[in-house]
């Protein structure tokens, strides 16, 4: 049940982070996009 809760709590870091994004106004790059999608938790 553990991993279930951090996975989703991962899940759930990772998508504020991405909602945040949206609300600069700059451009991304293909770089950009792919350090945003790592996982933050080893």
């Amino acid at each position: 049940m553990t991993e279930a809760i951090n996975g989703a709590l991962e899940e759930y870091v990772s998508l504020l982070h991405r909602l945040q994004l949206l609300d600069h106004d700059f451009d991304l790059t293909p770089e950009m996009l792919t350090e945003i999608r790592k996982p933050r938790f080893p």
